[in-house]
């Protein structure tokens, strides 16, 4: 078969190939274009007329699925959105504006329908996210932003996991990594360290003393790459990213 595909209904300057099946995958196409497309059968000596012109519309925005408008979420959320075939990856935003004039920006590979928020977000606030496809250097539409409000930290006791009181080093790191927690109390922390996909591969319960506690964690069996740290104390949450690199 030879097949032709095109934005000019008139097949002017067209993608023009042959195949010996009766499907293709068209990968050459554009996000937010209509393109014309047409067939014909071949073999040593004759050809059959151009079959009938159709046309299809390539997709140009993604469709978010959760947090919905106005959710509540807690302070390390997870982002949704509904698949688009074909691509090489995702790029993600949130921020506190609705312009999104300082917006966090993360890139997620294609096989990804999500994004887990990994350093944790303000109490009682409004935050705008919002998605778009990545192909060859060619991006969709944003999609509509959505918003979420995170939940009020009232009745929390004045211990709390956040920069301020911790600290995790070298990062990178080579096979072992350091965590200090400087605390104000006795209590246990659970220590998670997973992969981009959120699949845990390190679990370890903290016995954290008061004053500045710390705590090697040897990750040798890791290969190269990133990681999210997760610590977890009830509701409260801290997450980061560290590098390994042998």
């Amino acid at each position: 078969y030879m097949y032709e595909i095109c934005t000019d209904p008139n097949f002017i300057l067209p993608f023009m190939s042959v195949t010996d099946t009766n499907a293709i995958i068209a990968s050459m196409v554009d996000f937010g274009e209509i393109y014309y497309w047409r067939v014909k059968a071949l073999h040593l000596y004759d050809s059959t007329l151009w079959s009938d012109v159709w046309n299809f519309e390539t997709i140009n925005t993604v469709y978010l699925t959760s947090p919905a408008i106005g959710d509540t979420t807690d302070y390390l959320p997870t982002l949704e959105w509904e698949e688009i075939t074909g691509i090489n990856s995702y790029e993600v935003q949130y921020d506190i504006s609705d312009n999104f004039t300082d917006p966090y920006t993360e890139i997620v590979p294609a096989a990804s329908l999500f994004f887990r928020i990994v350093y944790q977000l303000e109490p009682s606030q409004i935050y705008y996210w919002r998605v778009r496809a990545i192909k060859d250097g060619d991006t969709t539409n944003w999609s509509n932003h959505w918003h979420f409000m995170t939940q009020s930290d009232a009745g929390i006791n004045s211990f709390n996991l956040n920069k301020s009181n911790i600290n995790i080093f070298p990062n990178p790191c080579n096979d072992i990594i350091t965590i200090q927690i400087e605390s104000n109390i006795t209590t246990n922390i659970d220590l998670y360290i997973m992969d981009l996909l959120g699949q845990i591969l390190i679990e370890e319960e903290l016995q954290c003393q008061t004053g500045l506690f710390s705590k090697e964690i040897n990750l040798k069996d890791l290969p190269n790459g990133v990681y999210i740290i997760k610590l977890q104390n009830g509701e409260k949450l801290y997450s980061d990213k560290i590098i390994v690199d042998k």
